[in-house]
């Protein structure tokens, strides 16, 4: 029987995983993975540009590292400790000189993680894993549109940006539109359409 406590390995990501070599791993290789890939994604946030100019695009830098972390590390709760742990890299970064990102990608970034979690806890293989993806970049960029929203009703905007009510027409679309789209991307990318049905347990050491 699959076990769904918190920090149980999460059979369907670890069949369906693309990375994941055996499905069998240790607490200490796991723990080393989520730290190197929570300050990956932290740096990614901070720094990355990918200049294309769409409202709510900013979720690719952290969706791609964040899911490529669940496919190393299938573990329930795997995507929050990654969104908190980049969280607290980029605070650490901060004193370096490393920049913060906007509201709309610090947002998108501190929920994509939780949201994977929610949405895959009892995921099972196929398409249904590829929607619950989508589904989970959808409602964190929904998250991160209603707080980018509220900062331009606030006045929090740079000079030269649109204000609100030129923002607000088409951005409500493309936000939704990307973080549905980057999560099915995502999801294809680093998992198998359907699971490899692998007879072995999996540690949770």
């Amino acid at each position: 029987m699959q076990r769904s406590w918190p920090f149980s390995y999460n059979r369907t990501l670890a069949d369906s995983s693309r990375l994941l070599q055996g499905g069998v791993s240790t607490g200490l290789r796991d723990a080393a993975w989520l730290i190197g890939i929570s300050a990956l994604t932290a740096l990614c946030v901070a720094k990355l540009d990918f200049s294309l100019r769409i409202p709510g695009h900013a979720i690719l830098r952290s969706i791609i590292p964040i899911t490529f972390g669940l496919s190393l590390v299938p573990r329930r709760m795997s995507g929050f400790v990654l969104s908190g742990g980049a969280f607290g890299f980029m605070a650490l970064f901060s004193l370096f000189g490393v920049g913060w990102p906007g509201f709309g990608a610090m947002t998108s970034m501190l929920m994509i993680g939780p949201l994977l979690d929610v949405s895959t806890w009892n995921a099972k293989p196929g398409w249904g894993l590829y929607v619950r993806c989508g589904l989970a970049g959808l409602g964190a960029n929904a998250l991160a549109f209603g707080i980018r929203a509220g900062g331009k009703a606030a006045g929090l905007d740079a000079l030269g940006m649109r204000p609100l009510a030129k923002w607000y027409s088409y951005a409500a679309f493309t936000y939704l539109m990307c973080g549905l789209l980057a999560g099915v991307i995502c999801a294809a990318v680093w998992f198998h359409w359907s699971g490899r049905n692998q007879s072995q347990e999996y540690e949770t050491a």
